[in-house]
């Protein structure tokens, strides 16, 4: 079965043409741009931050014990004030809520635009009703794996304490040998949560979504349908994965080009939330519209936007 890459990517160039600028409407702009807005208000990835070992670490002054000593009288002096353990938690709780409340919007964004690209219109309040179920499903698994990558990750960071002090000779004194092998581990372990929870939000992104929009599936049951396709055509979905991924460079590139053609100025509107969504709203029409094209190539039942003359695809 041959697989093309450049021509769903034509394609869905095309379609954000005659959705953008045939004719050119603002009102399309700020009502589709605010669609994309939504679908990305959380965001589709995930990170980590990596300490930085240094090569004279053994030979610091600070052992393992007075630094544990200055962590126990942090923690104590937090406790011994109220007001300040009062901001800490109340801040945590504000921050948590925040997630969930941005999570659960974006959830049913993703549905509004993929819609509205779909059918090349601009809506928002007929569609937030419609993806209500949808919406509550891809809402509750991202919840549920966002829990889980936390608890994955807080593990990770725990390892890095535990290095961390290791280094300062908290549980002796290793070998550098040995102490070289546990770092490249703890590295090695990082890289691969980082790059799994990537492709697990882009896999859900790209095509689990537009897989439940299509048949009315909740998200482990577009998963339980995606999943037989990626092992049919594993291949082609990581090369998709790498040539979207090359595609994002090179945008990037242009927008870091663009930005300082304008002095900066660009940098500053893109940095405006909403405003730099409406944009590079061609962007994120063509990305949509690409990842869309390139999944019907799998199978005729997941071809959701037709050429122009051909009615289109709803849910």
């Amino acid at each position: 079965m041959y697989i093309s890459y450049t021509q769903p990517l034509q394609r869905a160039w095309d379609h954000m043409v005659r959705m953008l600028f045939r004719p050119f409407d603002l009102t399309t702009w700020l009502v589709l741009g605010f669609s994309a807005w939504l679908a990305n208000l959380a965001g589709s990835g995930s990170g980590g931050s990596v300490g930085n070992f240094d090569s004279d670490l053994r030979r610091n002054r600070f052992e393992g014990d007075a630094f544990a000593e200055s962590l126990r009288d942090g923690w104590e002096y937090v406790l011994n004030h109220s007001w300040l353990l009062s901001l800490i938690v109340g801040g945590f709780v504000f921050f948590v809520v925040l997630i969930v409340l941005v999570t659960w919007i974006s959830s049913r964004g993703k549905f509004i635009f993929l819609d509205n690209v779909v059918r090349r219109r601009h809506e928002i309040t007929e569609p937030w009703k419609r993806f209500r179920r949808l919406g509550d499903s891809l809402f509750w698994f991202r919840l549920l794996l966002g829990l889980v990558q936390l608890s994955v990750g807080l593990v990770i960071g725990w390892g890095a304490i535990l290095l961390f002090l290791t280094g300062f000779g908290a549980f002796g004194r290793p070998e550098g040998a040995v102490l070289g092998v546990l770092i490249a581990l703890w590295v090695m372990v990082l890289l691969l949560y980082i790059v799994i929870s990537i492709a697990i939000a882009f896999f859900l992104d790209a095509f689990v979504v537009p897989i439940m929009y299509r048949f009315e599936l909740t998200t482990m049951e577009a998963w339980k349908y995606f999943l037989p396709l990626f092992s049919r055509h594993g291949g082609s979905f990581i090369l998709c994965a790498l040539f979207v991924l090359g595609l994002a460079i090179a945008v990037m590139l242009g927008v870091v080009l663009v930005g300082f053609m304008t002095c900066c100025i660009g940098f500053v509107l893109l940095a405006i939330p909403y405003v730099g969504t409406v944009i590079l709203l061609p962007i994120a029409v063509t990305y949509r519209a690409f990842t869309v094209q390139w999944l019907g190539q799998l199978h005729p039942d997941l071809v959701l936007i037709r050429p122009p003359g051909e009615p289109l695809q709803g849910t």
